[in-house]
């Protein structure tokens, strides 16, 4: 069912965003949040009726279908209710909360599912909902660009980033999804996959608070070094040799997972059009997942050190990517100040 969940949030992710585009911002997200706590509910009255399979993995589809979509509106909402100046403390704490959920979820989920499932899925359904009473009421948005901009592709400074953020999911996977894997290879029980995700999770915290506090953008050659030192830790990860080694590579991951997320969510603020901004957003979330397809699929079907160092060498081509465009807007800044300073020099 959780395969189900991320494929359908992967297909519905940026039509259902886009769909969106002409309605209010609040509304239409608040109508994706009831269909999703419905499609919830339909799970829960499925379980509950010990329905077949295939009912509760359609249903599952349903619940999954919206998550992409919701996550890029929220998103887009974001940049309503905070000031461009403080998105950066905003998403450092959207990040630290998030790696909060993530240690203490499987916990609360073992210990409630062992009660009952139908429980688990009841709470699901309930937090699912919170939008539909926590969010604030925006007016509808009017775009400014003609009808031809609208349609437009997203540029490729923006897929350059969206492909940055898959590549960097791809690396956390490698040690999220690889955990039991890891202790195995290192001649551990099963149970010692905590020693890689704990590390990896808590250096994830520490890192968003540091972008909390610091409440500031990186550069883009920060940027490019963060993703280097993530592909080191993702080798140091595929290395076999040495449990040292794995553990240090999690927490390198885990370090700059925040700041790289901030600096990948910013710069879509900063090259899509805010008519576009939930759609980038959705794309950039629906990113992420096949990122971690692709780390889970090389797990599963190939081996842990295949997932490491294929999630390594997109990652660095990320980084390559990103210097370039880095380089080349550098040069079209220096090349339009010198063509300024030529036409002042004319004119005088």
């Amino acid at each position: 069912m959780m395969t189900a969940m991320t494929a359908a949030q992967v297909l519905g992710a940026v039509p259902i965003a886009a769909a969106g585009r002409r309605f209010s911002v609040t509304a239409y997200t608040r109508i994706l949040t009831a269909f999703r706590t419905l499609a919830f509910l339909g799970l829960v009255l499925s379980i509950a009726g010990e329905g077949p399979l295939p009912v509760l993995i359609v249903a599952a589809s349903f619940a999954g279908l919206v998550n992409g979509a919701i996550f890029g509106m929220l998103r887009a909402i974001l940049n309503d209710m905070v000031s461009s100046r403080k998105l950066p403390r905003a998403l450092g704490v959207a990040a630290t909360a998030n790696e909060l959920v993530f240690v203490s979820g499987p916990i609360l989920a073992s210990t409630i599912g062992g009660l009952s499932v139908i429980a688990a899925v009841i709470i699901m359904a309930v937090t699912s909902a919170l939008p539909l009473v926590a969010l604030p009421r925006i007016a509808r948005r009017t775009p400014s660009e003609s009808p031809s901009v609208r349609q437009r592709s997203p540029r490729m400074g923006a897929l350059v980033w969206v492909f940055a953020a898959g590549s960097a999911g791809a690396c956390v996977a490698s040690v999220e999804v690889g955990a039991v894997a890891l202790a195995l290879r290192h001649g551990l029980a099963p149970s010692a996959a905590f020693l890689f995700t704990v590390p990896l999770c808590v250096a994830s915290v520490l890192g968003g608070v540091w972008i909390s506090i610091r409440n500031r953008r990186l550069r883009q050659r920060s940027v490019v070094g963060m993703i280097l030192l993530t592909v080191v830790g993702t080798l140091a990860v595929a290395w076999d040799a040495w449990l040292g080694s794995a553990i240090t590579g999690a927490v390198v991951i885990g370090l700059f997972l925040a700041p790289l997320g901030m600096s990948f969510s910013l710069t879509l603020d900063d090259v899509l059009h805010p008519g576009r901004r939930a759609e980038g957003f959705a794309l950039l979330r629906t990113s992420k997942s096949v990122g971690v397809i692709i780390a889970s699929s090389l797990i599963g079907f190939v081996s842990l050190g295949a997932s490491a160092l294929v999630s390594a060498a997109l990652a660095f081509v990320s980084a390559v990517l990103i210097g370039a465009v880095h380089v080349r807007g550098a040069h079209r800044r220096k090349h339009a100040a010198r063509r300024q300073d030529a036409t002042v020099s004319l004119r005088t």
